[in-house]
C-alpha cells in the first residue's frame, strides 16, 4: 500500500509554486504526474544539473506549478518504479489559485 501524503498551496494566478519532491533514483523511482486538472497550466518536475548520489541514496527534485485559473485545483503525483503497477508514494496537492 502506498504512503498517501497532502499538502495545500497558495498561489496567485499566473505565478508559480515550488515543492521539493525525494526520491531514490538509483532504486529506479521516479515521480510520475498521475492527474492535472486544467486550471494549472504549467507542471514540470525539475531535477538539479549535477546530481549525483550514492546507490540508494535519496536525490532532491523540484515540482513547479503554475495556476491560472482562480479556484482549488488538485494534483496528484506517484512516486513508483515504471515497470511495476503499485506506487510507493502518493502526494496529493490541492492548489488554491486567487
Amino acid at each position: 500500500m502506498a504512503d498517501i501524503g497532502h499538502m495545500t498551496l497558495e498561489v496567485s494566478a499566473g505565478n508559480t509554486v515550488e515543492v521539493p519532491l525525494k526520491r531514490h533514483a538509483t532504486a529506479g523511482y521516479v515521480w510520475q504526474v498521475e492527474r492535472v486538472p486544467s486550471g494549472v497550466v504549467d507542471l514540470e518536475i525539475v531535477v538539479p544539473p549535477g546530481t549525483s548520489s550514492a546507490p540508494g541514496d535519496a536525490t532532491m527534485e523540484t515540482l513547479k506549478l503554475r495556476g491560472m485559473t482562480p479556484g482549488e485545483h488538485e494534483v496528484v503525483l506517484i512516486l513508483r518504479r515504471p515497470w511495476e503497477s503499485t506506487s510507493a508514494q502518493e502526494l496529493h496537492i490541492l492548489l488554491r489559485v486567487r
